[in-house]
Order: C-alpha cells, then structure tokens, then sequence
C-alpha cells in the first residue's frame, strides 16, 4: 500500500465530515490514490463523530477511544495500524488544495534523506499561518519571549523558534514543521520511534521531528503545495495553546538539554512572561492576553 491517511478527532463532526468527502472523491478519482486506506482515531468525541463516519464513510478505518488520549498517543494508534509505505497526518480541521498529496510523496520519493516533507498552512481569509521553525535553545527562546524573532531583519540569522512570515515559494529545510499535515517515510518513523506518549498537546511534533533529524534525515518545508487549516482561533483554544507551549518548552529542555540550560530556562520564562503580561496588560491594553500569560505564570511557577 502506498498512503495511509491518519486523522485524529475531537469534536469537529462538521469538518472531519467535510474532509472525509474530498478524500473520498478523491481516492476514487485519482487511479494512483486506489492504493490508500484513510483511518480515523476519535478522541472520545460527543457530537455525534463517531456515528457520521460509521454511516456516511463505511470504507474508513475507524477507532473510537473512551477517552481524549491526546493528538500524540492516538496518532500512534493510527501508526500501529498504517500499512502504507508513506504515511500523512492530517488534521481533522483542514482540507486538501490541489497537488497536495502527490507534490509531497514525489518529494519523499525523490530524495531518501528527506524523511518529512509539509505544505505551506493557509486560513479561510487566504492568509499563511505559521507552521515551521527552528528548535528551541535558550538564545532562540530570549528572542521569541522578547520578540526579537518578528522583526524581519533578524529571521535570517536567528532561525527563530517560530517564523512568523513563511516562505512563499521557496522551499526550506526547518528543523520541525507543524502537526497539522505531514507527510512521512514510515521506515523512517520505524528508526525514529513514533510520537513521546508524555506529551498530550502541543509540541509533539516538533519533539518527533528533533529524533527523525537526530536520525539523519531532513525536513522539508514545500510552499509550492498548500492545506487549508481552519485552526481554532476562540479564546479558550489560545490559552491552552500558549500554556501547553511554555509546558512543552520546559519538557524538551529537560529531555534533551543540559541540566545548567534547563536552570537557565527556569530563570528566564518567568521573566518573559511577566514581560508579556506588563505589554498586553499596560502597554498594548489586550487584556484577554495579558490574562492568559497570568495563568501561564501560575502553570510553570508550579
């Protein structure tokens, strides 16, 4: 088998609704796409999911859990099952734009020393959205808790954490891309290892992305293909977002890093936050934001 499509869902009935029926059109329309399987891990979700896929996609590999795992831990249920030789992970929020599918395989398939190939991330509104960057050091992290990394005269040289303006056209070899879609060897992840099970939300990707490059592959981000990605933009979905980012960053540093660096983190994300917590809250009057970076203090001064 040449594809395995793995989609975890919470919750997104609607989406993954819509998204199952592009795949669907297109692996009957496409003769080369005949050689796929599409599985799908359900989160514990409880509106309805579950029973849609039983009755409108009968042909989809299908996994409920009885609880939410996690985006990590239930990819790796759907790894365990992929019998493809490359294996896409796809978010349930998205949907596929043209050339997406092959344009990466083709990259895999060219070029054994890539082992992870992603499109270019756009919004509804047609806008970029950040989707790659550089592996986090302490120098990486001052600069993105200070900002430094926005400013565009400095994104060369600094290869932030982050990059905020994506590439267009060019295509570039970050250190990680996001989780949203990647394509990927599944010999690779074999060598690898799947996704770390510690990790419940955000940063899984980028943790898996550092062992496939300690491997010795590269990464490729490719702008030339595009996936639209509806990412959830409430206020409840930004906090915890920003607070599992800074939980992240102190695991990876903890994981990989030497402990003198991990002291340093320690000394300075409480004073990044309270930066940031004094600019949304005085400066920049977001108090939304200012109110999540509070939280952030009390979650990693534990």
């Amino acid at each position: 088998m040449i594809l395995s499509i793995i989609i975890v869902s919470y919750n997104t009935r609607i989406l993954l609704s819509s998204l199952l029926k592009s795949l669907h059109n297109f692996t009957f329309s496409d003769k080369r796409a005949h050689d796929c399987e599409i599985i799908v891990i359900d989160n514990a979700s409880k509106d309805g999911s579950a029973e849609m896929i039983r009755k409108d996609f009968p042909r989809v590999i299908f996994r409920k859990n009885r609880t939410n795992l996690g985006f990590g831990p239930a990819n790796n249920q759907g790894l365990k099952m992929a019998k493809g030789k490359y294996i896409l992970l796809l978010n349930s929020d998205t949907g596929i734009i043209d050339n997406t599918i092959w344009g990466n395989i083709k990259i895999l398939e060219d070029e054994t020393i890539i082992g992870v190939a992603a499109p270019r991330l756009i919004n509804p509104d047609g806008s970029d959205q950040s989707s790659y960057g550089y592996f986090p050091n302490l120098f990486k992290v001052i600069c993105w808790m200070l900002f430094i990394d926005d400013i565009p005269f400095f994104i060369k040289s600094i290869k932030p954490y982050h990059i905020t303006h994506p590439e267009k056209e060019r295509i570039v070899n970050p250190d990680w891309v996001t989780g949203a879609c990647m394509f990927i060897r599944k010999d690779v992840l074999e060598k690898s290892g799947f996704f770390d099970r510690k990790i419940f939300m955000y940063g899984e990707e980028i943790e898996l992305c550092y062992r496939i490059k300690k491997k010795g592959y590269n990464i490729i981000y490719n702008p030339s293909t595009k996936v639209l990605h509806h990412k959830g933009a409430s206020s409840q979905n930004q906090e915890a977002g920003l607070v599992e980012e800074f939980v992240f960053i102190k695991y990876f540093f903890k994981k990989y890093k030497a402990p003198w660096e991990t002291k340093i983190l320690n000394l300075i994300l409480p004073v990044g936050v309270l930066l940031r917590v004094l600019l949304f809250g005085i400066i920049w009057k977001d108090k939304k934001k200012a109110h999540i970076y509070e939280k952030i203090a009390e979650t990693i001064g534990r």
